[in-house]
């Protein structure tokens, strides 16, 4: 069962291949409802920001070398280039977006999940995604980041790979958990 945030790789390593996770950096239960037009899962939050998240999910679970063994495949992170470094490097390919404008990094993040997904049509994607923290700490409203994250799960959904979607921290005491199976190996 889903207690806790740090169930969330154990739940993981259950979902086959082909896989994207997107890690939507602040999103709360209301904002990921608002992207999914479902209420999501609330997830007990275990972290208050980005770096015990990413510390939480994959250094210490080892998600991006656990889920290949178990799977035979490949994983792959998409994310920014200090995430990259410090908690996804196990990963089997690491594409780190440096950007100064975070727009820009989100739409070439989507512009890499493309690729990938035609590339490594039967592996697991990790993708970390910056909009929406970008707009509540700068006081700007959030649906510009909420429609990039729909183009972003409307791509996916078009293809044979399972979605899930988590946030890494959202200053509630839950967080929100939404996976979509399009197949079952």
């Amino acid at each position: 069962m889903l207690e806790k945030q740090k169930n969330i790789p154990k739940k993981i390593l259950g979902i086959p291949p082909p896989a994207i996770l997107l890690i939507l950096n602040n999103a709360t239960i209301e904002d990921m409802k608002k992207i999914t037009g479902i209420l999501p899962l609330g997830v007990k939050a275990q972290c208050i920001n980005t770096e015990e998240a990413m510390t939480l999910l994959f250094k210490e679970s080892k998600l991006l070398k656990n889920y290949p063994k178990k799977w035979q495949c490949k994983s792959l992170y998409i994310g920014g280039l200090w995430s990259a470094y410090h908690f996804c490097a196990s990963a089997d390919l690491v594409i780190a977006v440096k950007m100064k404008n975070v727009w820009d990094r989100d739409m070439k993040i989507l512009e890499e999940i493309e690729k990938c997904m035609n590339n490594f049509k039967k592996d697991f994607i990790v993708a970390h995604l910056l909009g929406l923290d970008f707009c509540k700490d700068n006081n700007l409203k959030t649906e510009g980041a909420i429609l990039i994250f729909k183009k972003i799960i409307k791509t996916i959904l078009k293809t044979d790979f399972n979605l899930i979607l988590t946030s890494d921290h959202s200053g509630e005491e839950n967080i929100p958990y939404f996976e979509v199976f399009t197949h079952i190996n």
